[in-house]
């Protein structure tokens, strides 16, 4: 009897340690798989990193839930609409030196500086994981000089295989549906990402004027990854209230943005992808329109009732990249060419067309 009982005990034993055992296996092989490990530069400033366990635990639906919890700023919308950050206490941020990025692509803007006048809003279903530099200037992190870094970085096809769709809904009306659909065949994989949002808020009265906040919002994206290639597509479109406007005194009796970027990326590897070639285009439509019975003072301390602006930008990078690997340290040799240049489609005050009077200054090369 004694016999058997310790041949029960050895069992159980065998059987915790071999459940524990596999625990630890499947811990390590989650540790080992996770994307950022490919992704993050360690070296490029403080890094604040959410893994894609990170964003599943936070439920993160937009953007801008993940730039609720950078420390030191703050998150804002900005009276005319925007998501934009600021330094907690009394120090101040400007926006425009945040830049982001999907992938090693920068969503940059030639007039408005950064992306988040729209971006701030995207949705993040197919997004694997976030690393966040706060860091000077370095090649790494652009070739402008930045305040901070946002890198979102997209699920891998080869481990995405199959579809997956989302449906959400408020009783307030708000809505949000997502799907995407990955697959690999060969040696060429893709993901193919589509999404739509409608977020009603509650409206703001400023003295007898009922101020409307809601935005509406489409996001594109498609991967295709080849054996020495990579294409990656991408539209971004929302449409916005425009909150309190840029009236004098706050009294929007109509305002709103209309905002589209698209993208296109093509991106070659030579010498076991050491050495890179890529060209971005980038094209973009922004449309603000306030109208404001108590008036919109501009620049020109001219005052208007009606303001309409309308304009298109372009954006054409170009980079050849070389990696040198040396022991525990790389070395980057690269060369870069892109071009900014944004063209004024309509300006209307008070229904007059003032195009021809916007600065002449729309072009940077850099």
């Amino acid at each position: 009897m004694k016999i058997v009982f310790a041949l029960f005990l050895s069992v159980i034993g065998m059987g915790v340690l071999h459940a524990a055992t596999i625990d630890e296996l499947l811990q390590d092989y989650k540790v080992a798989s996770d994307l950022s490990f490919d992704t993050k530069k360690e070296g490029g400033g403080s890094l604040i990193l959410y893994t894609r366990e990170d964003l599943e635990k936070m439920q993160v639906f937009m953007l801008r839930d993940i730039l609720k919890n950078i420390p030191i700023f703050t998150l804002q919308e900005a009276f005319s609409g925007p998501v934009a950050l600021a330094r907690a206490g009394a120090a101040s941020f400007n926006s425009q030196f945040l830049r982001l990025y999907i992938n090693d692509h920068e969503l940059g803007s030639v007039v408005f500086g950064s992306a988040m006048k729209m971006w701030g809003y995207m949705d993040m279903a197919y997004i694997d994981h976030v690393e966040i530099y706060q860091t000077g200037s370095a090649v790494n992190t652009g070739d402008e000089p930045p305040g901070l870094v946002i890198r979102l970085y997209t699920k891998d096809p080869k481990r995405e295989k199959g579809a997956l769709a989302q449906v959400m809904a408020s009783t307030q009306g708000s809505h949000a549906v997502n799907a995407y659909f990955a697959d690999t065949s060969g040696d060429i994989s893709y993901l193919l990402y589509a999404s739509h949002q409608n977020e009603k808020r509650n409206s703001v009265t400023v003295g007898t004027y009922e101020v409307d906040r809601g935005l509406r919002g489409s996001n594109l994206f498609g991967k295709l990854i080849g054996k020495n290639f990579q294409i990656d597509v991408g539209r971004y479109h929302l449409k916005q209230d425009g909150l309190l406007g840029f009236g004098a005194k706050k009294t929007p009796a109509d305002a709103y943005m209309d905002l589209a970027h698209h993208y296109v990326i093509y991106t070659h590897y030579f010498q076991d992808k050491s050495l890179k070639l890529k060209f971005e285009y980038d094209f973009a439509q922004h449309e603000r329109f306030d109208y404001d019975e108590n008036l919109i003072v501009l620049n020109n301390d001219q005052n208007v009732t009606r303001w309409r602006f309308d304009k298109d930008e372009h954006i054409l990078n170009t980079v050849l990249n070389k990696t040198f690997f040396l022991g525990e340290h790389t070395l980057d040799v690269g060369l870069q060419f892109k071009v900014k240049h944004y063209v004024p489609v309509s300006v209307l005050l008070d229904d007059v067309e003032y195009k021809d009077a916007v600065s002449n200054y729309n072009r940077n090369d850099i």
